[in-house]
């Protein structure tokens, strides 16, 4: 009699432990899709000239993110700086640190060449 218990004592840990690697699991996938953080950058420390939102394989910029990037271009008058517009909606980490680290971009935003490299 002391037998057949055992082997019933086992039975129940098995579903719970495909429920709680399920639930793991769902959670894992719902973490790839939200952002890790999200940054601001500011003027005179009041006007937000630029937002970023970092996810795990993708950076994600607001269309009206792009308030810096407007006004350089107005100031400047300068072709040269257009890529600065294709920085809004989601890119690639691997593409927005390849605009970030041309010779413009890095001039303006020093460190965050750096910041996309690590």
């Amino acid at each position: 009699a002391v037998a057949s218990i055992f082997p019933a004592m086992g039975d129940g840990m098995l579903p719970i432990a495909f429920f709680v690697a399920l639930i793991s699991q769902v959670c894992c996938i719902i973490g790839l899709f939200l952002p890790l953080h999200k940054l601001s950058f500011f003027t005179l420390g009041i006007i937000q000239v630029f937002r970023m939102e970092t996810g795990v394989t993708h950076m994600n910029f607001p269309e009206e993110s792009s308030t810096l990037c407007k006004l350089l271009i107005k100031v400047s008058g300068a072709d040269s700086l257009k890529w600065c517009l294709k920085l809004h909606g989601s890119l690639e980490l691997q593409e927005t640190a390849q605009l970030m680290c041309s010779p413009i971009a890095s001039r303006l935003w020093p460190s965050l060449c750096e910041g996309l490299q690590n």
